[in-house]
């Protein structure tokens, strides 16, 4: 996790306490992380995420729930890849 100091990571996880314990991992590391419960607020913060400015970290790694509800998490990981600017970014489907 130290290749993510300076850079943000996404975190996907329905699982409170999953997403709670993942999203401190990610700080212990100094990543700046945006962790979501669910596929569809994650793909509305991505979109806006890359509306910002040039100033942003980079995303630097996604990490999701394979197992999401409403959206799956390959449903979500194929709507990613369908977003030029994130095609290159790994994605961790746990």
């Amino acid at each position: 996790l130290g290749a993510l100091v300076e850079h943000a990571a996404l975190l996907v996880e329905d699982d409170h306490l999953d997403r709670d314990t993942a999203t401190e991992v990610f700080k212990a590391a100094q990543a700046d992380v945006a962790a979501f419960p669910n596929a569809e607020a994650a793909l509305q913060y991505l979109r806006g995420w890359m509306d910002a400015s040039a100033s942003r970290a980079d995303l630097a790694l996604v990490v999701m729930d394979i197992t999401l509800s409403n959206l799956s998490g390959m449903e979500c990981l194929r709507e990613i890849r369908a977003l030029s600017e994130l095609r290159g970014v790994p994605v961790v489907m746990v």
